[in-house]
């Protein structure tokens, strides 16, 4: 039934965070399969349980076993064998960061409650406009699995887009949509959770880092491993442009009657 499957995780949703960006993978599940031979090969020859991006480059003050005992060139070597796991095997990645402020600032109290009343959620549905572009171009007609991490944001507003998928069939089928095609799952054991956990960290940390401090990222060749010459959907907004999206959908609205609730591409 389900051709391809797409794992999702987020970064920045946490309540000081500026940024809120959602990411994720892409590809069939024969390659999953064999994505994740290769991932336990690697977490049993380099000596970890889960990756998690975040406990991976934590400062020493919050440190995390086993990260904290690994010194610069081990970091670098699983770093960078992860990332060629990852590239190897997946389709295609989409990422998309939202800034908070902005958002707030100009997203309407209706949009908010009918399409997004979250930046995560707003975050997952603008990154699904990608993957619908994706999917009409190279798996039309073929279901994907989507499989969210347990831990992160937005669980209520993303079944809601199972069911108006349900209602609207025309509509679900441009993002392989299936009836009871989402769930939400733990890293531990839905081993590509962990490839996305890298994506998102990695977007967040380029947009902090470029469009926050205006200077370039020490960390940005763990992001180029995953960019550079690869098949990827990266895009966020930044303060001008999430003021024009809200005034194109006001626009819109005023001259056709209808709401567009549009994603942009």
């Amino acid at each position: 039934m389900f051709k391809f499957e797409i794992y999702w995780d987020d970064s920045g949703t946490h309540k000081e965070s500026p940024i809120a960006v959602a990411a994720c993978y892409v590809a069939t599940k024969e390659q999953w399969d064999q994505f994740k031979i290769n991932w336990d090969e690697a977490r049993e020859q380099e000596g970890f349980d889960v990756f998690h991006m975040a406990d991976f480059m934590a400062t020493p003050e919050y440190k995390r076993e086993p990260f904290c005992g690994w010194d610069k060139n081990k970091k670098s070597r699983v770093y960078f064998r992860l990332a060629s796991i990852i590239n190897t095997r997946v389709r295609m990645g989409f990422a998309i960061a939202v800034p908070k402020d902005a958002y707030d600032r100009y997203a309407p109290e209706r949009f908010r409650k009918e399409y997004a009343d979250g930046h995560y959620a707003f975050a997952v549905k603008t990154c699904m406009g990608m993957v619908n572009t994706w999917h009409e171009t190279y798996a039309k007609g073929q279901g994907v699995q989507y499989v969210f991490d347990n831990m992160g944001k937005g669980r209520g507003e993303i079944g809601d887009i199972w069911k108006m998928a349900e209602q609207e069939p025309e509509e679900a089928e441009k993002g392989g949509f299936r009836p009871g095609g989402y769930s939400f799952q733990s890293k531990e054991f839905f081993k590509p959770l962990q490839a996305a956990d890298i994506l998102a960290w990695n977007m967040y940390t380029a947009m902090i880092d470029g469009s926050q401090n205006g200077k370039p990222s020490c960390l940005r060749p763990y992001f180029n491993e995953l960019t550079e010459n690869r098949p990827m959907g990266i895009s966020f907004f930044d303060e001008k442009e999430m003021k024009d999206f809200f005034d194109q959908q006001e626009e819109y609205e005023t001259r056709t009657g209808k709401p567009a609730w549009l994603v942009p591409q």
